[in-house]
């Protein structure tokens, strides 16, 4: 039994995998993790795997999965990933929970794929059936953007994300915001995404993960939604580092 965390900006998840499959996921607030990890201490995994884009909270996951297992736990970074090759200029940028979807491409995809997770940000993944993290984009999230628009406009009150616009011709601020927002977001990511497939001269396969990602299902038929995505890539890049370990 595997322990994963992937810590973003907004929520930390945290779960157990065995056996190829989560059996175990719980969320916290990120902001509330400075306080420690509450692990339920009724399961006892062998040891543990994180990513983190919240750097503050480094020690306090290490040393809440250092107790819970007994062993220091490793963490995803581009220094530690192995098995997957990365091709960002300077892989120092980038984050940990996209080199996890390098690996669950690998892992249990083995074709070119472009992966969406959509957090806090939204990114745009686009990785070989390797593991080859080629690269890709990133967006803001609409809740994003509207807290921006918030704190620059005076007269914009925040307003409720929660339900897609009926029409696309909006007659009230909210409902040309929502509009914007949210069309908007699903539109960058079906062109971006039509995009890259040009750019590569292949169709590829499609998925959807992240905090946000099921709002979006519905409106990206053609992108297979797994909430579990980065818990799955954290557990494959622990087999494949524990594997370069046992050849040194």
């Amino acid at each position: 039994m595997i322990a994963v965390v992937d810590a973003g900006n907004s929520t930390v998840n945290v779960g157990l995998v065995e056996n190829g499959r989560v059996i175990f996921k719980t969320f916290i607030e990120t902001k509330k993790v400075h306080k420690g990890l509450d692990l339920p201490q009724k399961f006892q995994p062998e040891v543990a795997i994180f990513s983190s884009v919240v750097p503050e909270i480094n020690d306090v996951l290490t040393d809440s999965l250092k107790k819970w297992t007994g062993k220091d736990p490793i963490q995803l970074t581009y220094k530690t990933a192995t098995g997957v090759k990365i091709l960002y200029r300077n892989p120092s940028e980038l984050g940990a929970d996209r080199i996890t979807h390098a690996y669950f491409i690998k892992k249990f995809v083995k074709e070119p794929s472009v992966v969406v997770d959509i957090g806090t940000a939204i990114t745009i993944d686009f990785i070989g059936g390797d593991g080859t993290f080629a690269g890709g984009a990133i967006l803001a999230s609409p809740e994003t953007i509207l807290h921006g628009l918030a704190q620059k406009t005076s007269k914009l009150k925040e307003i409720d994300l929660s339900m897609w616009p009926q029409t696309f011709i909006g007659r009230s601020t909210s409902e040309c915001l929502r509009i914007g927002l949210l069309h908007g977001t699903v539109g960058s990511i079906l062109y971006i995404t039509e995009s890259i497939e040009n750019e590569v001269e292949m169709d590829v396969k499609k998925f959807l993960t992240g905090g946000g990602g099921e709002r979006f299902k519905e409106k990206l038929v053609d992108f297979h939604y797994n909430p579990d995505l980065n818990l799955l890539g954290l557990a494959a890049a622990l087999e494949e580092i524990q594997k370069t370990e046992r050849k040194l």
